[in-house]
């Protein structure tokens, strides 16, 4: 398991309920890779003055914007986080610092997922070198973990995935699949213009190019092969999206909500 996926669990829940009306459990739990460390982007949401680690988690939970927390065990200051951090080798030194993300039991952080609470969405990612695969294949090995391939269909989704591969600086720099394909009739053509087809999610939702503008890479998609019939985060630029064919061999993402079971 990669660095990222090998946080420690400190053993103890701090904090559990029901996500709004989802079976699933958010769990806090204490990283303690990061203890004594800040992270270098702790983009607090707010922070306050609380008497316990379990009043910042509950407060954490009752906050839909909040993904986590760094909580100062002397000055009991809560900092209530948007961003999963997930590399402590680069915080900043701070000694009293302890930080707590969510789990939940449809989605484990023992299985590699960092989950955001504002979507409901669990995140899998595939970091491992060795299990590089074609976009098809990278599709595939998500259906075989009951995941699909990401779809970043929101603002709210593409945001959290963007901000998360470009500050956590411990997740493998590489290009990674998701789930934006052209539509399969059409990969045998090598004519069609880089407006069309429309790209689409694996739902079968269109893309919207206009709503979905910053994050894809200047002047993209362009379709410069003539068979560039999917879409992959590129690391070269700020994890910005890029067509390209469907062969070329990348790690992947994959997601499911919180109530699907594994």
């Amino acid at each position: 398991m990669d660095k990222f996926g090998t946080v420690l669990v400190f053993g103890l829940i701090l904090f559990c309920c029901v996500f709004c009306n989802d079976i699933s459990i958010i769990t806090w739990y204490r990283d303690d890779t990061y203890d004594d460390k800040l992270a270098l982007k702790a983009d607090a949401v707010t922070s306050l003055l609380v008497s316990s680690s379990r009043e910042c988690a509950r407060s954490c939970q009752m906050t839909s914007s909040c993904n986590g927390f760094f909580y100062h065990v002397i000055t009991k200051c809560c900092l209530r986080q948007s961003m999963v951090h997930v590399s402590p080798s680069t915080g900043l030194a701070g000694t009293g610092w302890r930080y707590f993300r969510p789990s939940s039991q449809s989605c484990p952080k023992e299985d590699n997922y960092v989950v955001d609470r504002t979507t409901g969405t669990c995140y899998y990612l595939e970091t491992r070198s060795e299990f590089r695969l074609s976009w098809m294949d990278a599709r595939d090995a998500c259906a075989a973990r009951n995941q699909s391939l990401v779809s970043l269909e929101t603002v709210a989704k593409a945001t959290f995935i963007s901000d998360f591969m470009n500050f956590n600086t411990d997740v493998p720099r590489s290009n990674y699949h998701i789930g934006a394909h052209r539509p399969y009739d059409t990969w045998n053509h090598s004519s069609y213009p880089a407006s069309g087809p429309d790209f689409l999610w694996l739902s079968g939702q269109p893309i919207d190019l206009t709503m979905t503008a910053p994050f894809w890479k200047k002047n993209r998609p362009d379709n410069s092969d003539g068979d560039d019939n999917v879409v992959y985060l590129d690391d070269n630029d700020g994890f910005k999206w890029e067509d390209w064919r469907e062969a070329k061999i990348f790690r992947y993402i994959c997601e499911r909500s919180f109530g699907e079971s594994h």
